[in-house]
Parts: C-alpha cells; sequence; structure tokens
C-alpha cells in the first residue's frame, strides 16, 4: 500500500510496472506487466536473478525480490508513444518534465559493508542515473555518474521508502529533485535533494543491487514503479454528489489524452474513505439520481450504465482514499459487452464505492465526468 497521499495535480502515466503477473516465486526475466514499454524484463541468460515476493508494497500484483548480486534486470520503455518528451529516440527533450517514483527496501537489513540497491536510467548500455542507496553510502541518495555522490543523511534503507524524483530536462544542465515518502504524490515542498547535472536522456529501465564480501549482499525489494509527465485535466465534472463518511465529496479526475488513437486515459477518484472498495462505472448519458439502491450518495449516470469490474479493476482506497484505473478505450464496458470508444462521441464516468455512516455500512458516488473522445 502506498504511503503517499491523493494527487496535487494531473499527471500521465508514460510507463508502469506493478509487477501485477504470475505468483510468488515467478522468475521476473521474460515477464512484465503495466504500459509503457516495448517488451518484458531481460534477467541476463541465466534468468535466477529476480523473481516475485509478496504481498505487494502497493495495492496492485506482488513486488520484485532481488535475490543475486550483480546480474540486474533492463526493460526498454517505448519512446514512440510520447514524443512530446523524446529527443533523438530517447526521453529527456530539452524543456521536459518527468517523475519517476517506486518503492523500495533492504530486506536484508545491512547497516555495513560496501553495498547497493535500486533503479538506474540507462541511454542503451549507458548508466545515467541511479535513485536509491548508492554503493557505500548506506543511505537513500544518487549516483549521478560522473557528476557526485549524494545522499539523505538519516534516512534509512532498511525501511519501506517511497521515492519520488524530478527530473527537469535542459541542455544547460538538467535538475534532479528526490523526496523520501512525501505527503503529495506531485511534491511541490523543499526536495530532500536538489543537484544539477549535465545533460542526458535515457530509453531503458534497470533494477540492481549487490555488495562486497561473502554473504554482504544486500537484497532488495522494489515495486510501484511508475514514470510520468504533467499533463492538463481532461474532460468536465457535473452533477455533485453527497458527501462521504470523510466530510467530503468524492472527486473523480481524468488525466492523459481524449485521443482514441492514443489510447492513454487514467481515471482516478480521491477524498473517499480509506480501506474502501470501489470501481468506475461508466455511462452515455448523464443522471442525478439520489439514492439508489439505498446508497447514501447521488449516481450521476443513468442508461446503459457499464462497469469496470474485470481483473484488477475493483480496487481499495487504501490509506490514501483514492483508486486510479488506466482505462482500455478498446473494450469500454457496457451491460451488453464491450465496446470501443469511437471519435466523436461522449462518455460519462462516475466511480462507486462502500461507506459506513453511524456504523451502518452504505455506499456513496463520485461526482460525474464528461468526456468527449477525439
Amino acid at each position: 500500500m502506498s504511503t503517499l497521499a491523493p494527487l496535487t495535480s494531473a499527471q500521465t502515466t508514460v510507463a508502469e510496472e506493478t509487477f501485477n503477473f504470475g505468483q510468488v516465486g515467478t522468475l521476473l526475466g521474460g515477464n512484465g506487466s503495466g504500459v509503457g514499454w516495448l517488451g518484458t524484463w531481460d534477467a541476463g541468460p541465466n534468468n535466477d536473478y529476480a523473481l516475485l515476493a509478496g504481498p505487494s508494497f502497493d495495492p496492485v500484483g506482488l513486488r520484485v525480490h532481488l535475490n543475486g548480486a550483480a546480474v540486474p534486470c533492463f526493460r526498454t520503455l517505448d519512446t514512440s508513444l510520447h514524443p512530446d518528451l523524446a529527443e533523438g529516440g530517447y526521453y529527456g527533450r530539452d524543456g521536459a518534465t518527468v517523475w519517476l517514483r517506486f518503492d523500495a527496501q533492504d530486506v536484508t537489513q545491512l547497516t555495513s559493508n560496501p553495498y547497493f540497491g535500486g533503479l538506474s536510467l540507462f541511454n542503451d548500455a549507458t548508466e545515467e542515473l541511479f535513485i536509491g542507496v548508492p554503493w557505500g553510502l548506506q543511505m537513500w541518495g544518487l549516483d549521478t555518474h560522473g557528476s557526485g555522490l549524494y545522499s539523505i543523511a538519516g534516512s534509512n534503507d532498511n525501511v519501506r521508502t517511497t521515492l519520488v524524483t524530478r527530473i527537469d530536462f535542459a541542455n544547460a544542465g538538467d535538475r534532479l529533485r528526490l523526496w523520501l515518502n512525501p505527503v503529495v504524490l506531485f511534491p511541490t515542498a523543499v526536495a530532500d535533494l536538489d543537484v544539477t547535472v549535465p545533460h542526458f536522456t535515457f530509453n531503458r529501465v534497470r533494477i540492481d543491487n549487490g555488495g562486497s564480501g561473502t554473504g554482504a549482499n544486500a537484497r532488495f525489494d522494489i515495486d510501484a514503479i511508475r514514470l510520468e509527465k504533467p499533463s492538463a485535466a481532461i474532460g468536465t465534472n457535473y452533477c455533485s454528489g453527497n458527501p462521504n463518511s470523510t466530510g467530503a465529496v468524492a472527486a473523480l479526475s481524468a488525466s492523459g489524452s481524449n485521443s482514441v488513437a492514443a489510447n492513454n486515459l487514467v481515471l482516478r477518484s480521491s477524498q473517499m474513505p480509506m480501506n474502501a472498495f470501489g470501481y468506475f462505472l461508466t455511462s452515455q448519458q448523464q443522471g442525478n439520481i439520489p439514492g439508489p439502491g439505498g446508497s447514501a450518495g447521488v449516481l450521476c449516470l443513468s442508461g446503459a450504465i457499464g462497469r469496470y469490474v474485470g481483473p484488477g479493476q475493483v480496487q481499495n482506497t487504501g490509506a490514501l482514499g483514492a483508486i486510479s484505473l488506466p482505462v482500455n478505450l478498446t473494450q469500454h464496458p457496457t451491460p451488453t459487452g464491450f465496446v470501443m470508444v469511437q471519435a466523436g462521441t461522449t462518455w460519462n464516468f462516475t466511480c462507486w464505492f462502500r461507506d459506513a455512516v453511524g456504523g451502518t455500512a452504505t455506499s456513496n458516488f463520485a461526482n460525474g465526468l464528461e468526456i468527449g473522445f477525439q
């Protein structure tokens, strides 16, 4: 379960890997999940380095356990998906901004001997940036490969930590900011590290760990890798619902693109009760129906209502009181089956979730969101 609070700004997912596949013990090599990649994870010819473990650090799937030393696992990004970020076929265009976040922990609980563990960005075979515990520092930080090693004093890699890095690309020098367990997903507060490095670009992600001396190899667990970029919010809210047990009305938003061809839309519902189950609904007809089926909320849809209740689509709000879902516009749910969203059509969305009022179980809804597709 993530330690982060709800979004403060709209973002578009560039790539993500939640390790939502296989069973505990599944080898990482040749497998993969998420969006934004050209292929699966490459764990070397022996494929004996990384495997799935549980439970996950976030609410989705499992996590990856790195059970060897100095045999890295790579995955290549599909840089054609976001030309606004691309420079010569690599991400890192001047003026672009990306956010990279992931959860990590040294599960061997090492406190001495040189070791390292974390995630790197590569330009083909050249490592450009390492985020995690750089070699010998024994604290969270950055290895900027030629520009210096940086650590966050007092940080503890033996504790599961969410690392959030913002990269602002510019020919005059790329600015790197790193936060540990920020209270929002995309922080604006002063970063725990803030450095400028020579301009770089990247197209591959590596997860790796290791150490010095027999039995001294750090073994890190990694989860919830997400690469994102800023984006304008999509759609128009309508039909405000009733407050839920948090005292707020659940807020529905979307980011990504309303282009059918891009198929890159993410729905988010926040300001919901913690640790409650919910899922998204959709219809081409708007509504304003108080208390449907005994609910404490207002259903902002009518007509033929489709439900996102497939594998992994019914989600728990966790400590955030929020859920999000990448929507596949080629498999849009309706009561009679899946349809493909067509350019020129308008669809409406809301989120249904469980709640309790005065100790009595009930349910509620987010407000409505209208999206016109192109």
